[in-house]
This record gives structure tokens, sequence and C-alpha cells, in this order.
């Protein structure tokens, strides 16, 4: 029989440490090593962002200073032939490159406007901003019960009390639901917001975004009718009060692409307009000028490739200032 001897089972316990230490030790280097390969990782890629948002800031510069070059020459006056205007532009950078394109970012829907109360509504020529958006959605062939709840869950999203109108939503609802938060009760900042508000689905958001926008005021347009194109029909439908349908206007924007109006009067002494009685035309929301421009466009650095969008607003002097900028995934 083998008899083990003290010093020996000591050996063999101080070795099984000095073991479990290697092991934890080469445990501990490793995870040091890949934390490192993380941060390594992560401050490139936040250094490629901050040079990505310093190109699009210089964009933004460049954008600012032309437009307000190019609207003082014409005095707000841009049209579909404006030189450069709804043109694709690209830079070269430095390991990368940024294309550009201007549009009127005043042929939209102002999702703001619905901010506008009852008393403000029902004054004496007023626009009534839901039942302009209501008929928006109409000529974006939305059933009516559906464009009813759409226009009442965003008006209770803006406004800042807590009682749901019929169909609408308040913040009493947004608590109930898996990830609760609550409603803004003030404007909408970026379209992407209505993603939060009840019925703005992602095929109903997929559907409006091209016509709808959200400007820092409760205005509706105006529109430039000079910049508007064939798409842009829908929201010509409202300010006939839907009395025309949509295919109707398409074929008149369509006819009138290589042409300019002087006035607004112009626009509405075309026949097919001047049918229709000054009763049931909202003349306001329609202009010759343009208050608000859309820079869009592609920032593509080492291996990134980001959207960007920047919006202008010209005030009464032509000078042009940023109103938001939005960077990273497109809306």
């Amino acid at each position: 029989m083998r008899i083990s001897h003290p010093k020996s089972s000591e050996h063999g316990a101080a070795l099984l440490i000095v073991l479990l230490l290697v092991a934890s030790l080469s445990a501990i280097a490793l995870t040091i090593v890949q934390t490192m390969n993380s941060a390594y990782q992560s401050a490139l890629i936040s250094s490629a962002r901050n040079q990505i948002l310093w190109f699009a800031i210089g964009a933004e510069d460049f954008a600012a200073a032309k437009l307000s070059t190019v609207s003082k020459l014409t005095e707000g006056k841009i049209t579909r032939m404006t030189p450069g205007f709804d043109e694709p532009i690209e830079f070269a950078l430095p390991d990368g490159s940024l294309k550009a394109r201007f549009t009127d970012g005043s042929n939209c829907f102002n999702l703001n406007a619905l901010s506008q109360t009852s008393e403000q509504a029902d004054k004496a020529g007023a626009i009534n901003a839901a039942e302009f958006y209501q008929q928006l959605l109409s000529a974006l062939e939305f059933d009516t019960n559906k464009a009813t709840e759409l226009v009442a869950t965003l008006q209770d999203w803006i406004d800042s009390d807590t009682l749901p109108r019929p169909g609408g939503a308040e913040t009493s609802y947004y608590v109930s639901l898996e990830k609760p938060y609550a409603s803004a009760n003030t404007f909408l900042v970026s379209p992407g917001e209505l993603r939060a508000i009840k019925g703005y689905t992602k095929e109903v958001y997929r559907r409006i975004r091209p016509y709808v926008c959200t400007h820092p005021d409760a205005n509706i347009g105006p529109f430039n009718i000079n910049t508007m194109r064939v798409a842009h029909a829908p929201l010509l439908f409202p300010v006939f009060s839907g009395e025309i349908p949509v295919s109707t206007l398409e074929t008149e924007l369509s006819g009138l692409e290589g042409t300019v109006n002087d006035s607004v009067d112009d626009f509405f002494a075309l026949p097919t307009f001047a049918i229709i009685g000054k009763d049931n035309r909202k003349d306001e929301v329609l202009s010759v000028t343009t208050t608000y421009f859309r820079l869009t466009g592609e920032v593509v650095y080492l291996d990134a490739v980001t959207g960007y969008e920047a919006v202008f607003a010209r005030d009464k002097a032509h000078n042009v200032a940023l109103v938001r900028r939005r960077l990273g995934v497109d809306e």
C-alpha cells in the first residue's frame, strides 16, 4: 500500500492553484484584448461619424450661402428652370464623396398646421387645417374612417390637453402599450415622429411621407406653383376642395412643366381651374415664391455611406438659415 506524504499533497494542490491562476489570467488577458479591439473599432466609427458630420455641415454652409444668393437675385421666385435646382451635384472629398440635391421644401403639407384650435379654424377666411389634411389623405386613397383617425390622433399628439378626440389618442393610450411613452403635446420636429403615433403604421407613413413636412410654424403652405411637379397633384386636391380629380390635376401639372406663372392669378385663370369658384379655392395656400428649401443626399467616407437631409428657411430679406438637419438612416 502506498502512503501519501503531506508534502506531496501540498505540491499537488499548489500546482492546481497555479494552473487555475494561469487559466484565469489568460481569460482576463483575452477579455482585455477584445475590449481594446472593440474600443479601437468604436473610436474608428466615432471618428468616421464625426468626419461625416463635418462634411454635412460644410455642405449646409455652402447650401445656405448659395440659396441666399439665388433667393436675393430672384426675390424668392424659384422655378423649375432655375439652374442647378432639383439636379444632382457631386463633390469629391478626401477618402470619399458628397452627393447633394436642392429641392423646394415648401411643396408639402406642414403637419404642425394641425396645432390649429377650433376657434382659429372657425375664424372668417381661415383655412381649416384638419379638413385640408383629411382631403389630402383622401387624394392618397385612404378611406374616410382611416383618414379621420389619422387626423384625430395627430391632433391629439400635438395639442396640449389630455382629452382624446373621437378616434384620437392621448397619453392614456400610449402608457398602456408594452413600451409606454407619453404624447408630445407640441410641434413635430421631424415627419419620422409620426411612426410613434397611433394609426401611423409603416405602410401609412410610406404613403404620406412624400407629401408632408414639419415646419416650425402653423402655416399649411404656401406651395410654389412654379416648382410643383406631376407628383405634387395630391397637394392641389384640397386646394380646390376636392372638386378636381387627382388624375386631372396630374394632367394639368404635366402641361405646366415647361412654363412659369407670373402670379397665382395666372394659375387660377387656366381653364380647368377657372371653373372652380373662389369660395371653393384656397388661394392663399399657393404662391410663386419658395419659403423653405431642402438639401438631401449622401456622404461616402471610407467604407461608410450616410444619408443626410437639411431644411432651410428664407426670411423676408431673402437670407437663408438652417432649420433642422438629419444625419443617418433615411426616413
